[in-house]
């Protein structure tokens, strides 16, 4: 079913999927950090860990 809804995204709706260059995934990957930091003061670390892996990280 997932599948099948991003199918439907993909055709039709405008949304463009792109492959980010090196430079765009180490500022992602920056900001990811970043943010994990600043959750961590409001939530306990289990918690975050458990949504990454739920998120398939």
């Amino acid at each position: 079913m997932d599948d099948a809804a991003y199918g439907r995204l993909l055709s039709g709706s405008g949304i463009t999927v792109v492959k980010l260059t090196t430079d765009d995934q180490t500022k992602w990957n920056t900001l990811t950090k970043d943010t994990r930091t600043k959750l961590s003061v409001l939530y306990p670390s289990s918690w975050i860990k458990k949504l990454e892996t739920l998120a398939g990280k």
